[in-house]
């Protein structure tokens, strides 16, 4: 992307508030990053939809079928 997105700063305070950068384990191992979430905002700013597990290739569908738009 041709712009700095607000989660490329450490320790990421945005995402820190958002609960999506934390401590990871993965194979035994303990280490700070990035959780996969996403959140659907609307226009008002307000939380519609939290998704804490998600799947890349399925998520934009999810959202159209959740929000009635599919």
């Amino acid at each position: 992307l041709p712009f700095t997105l607000l989660t490329d700063s450490e320790p990421c305070p945005v995402a820190t508030s958002y609960e999506s950068y934390g401590l990871k384990k993965f194979m035994g191992r303990e280490y700070y990053g990035m959780m996969r979430h996403t959140y659907v905002v609307d226009k008002d700013g307000k939380i519609e939809l939290i998704y804490l597990k998600v799947k890349a290739a399925t998520m934009a569908n999810q959202i159209l079928i959740d929000l009635g738009l599919d």
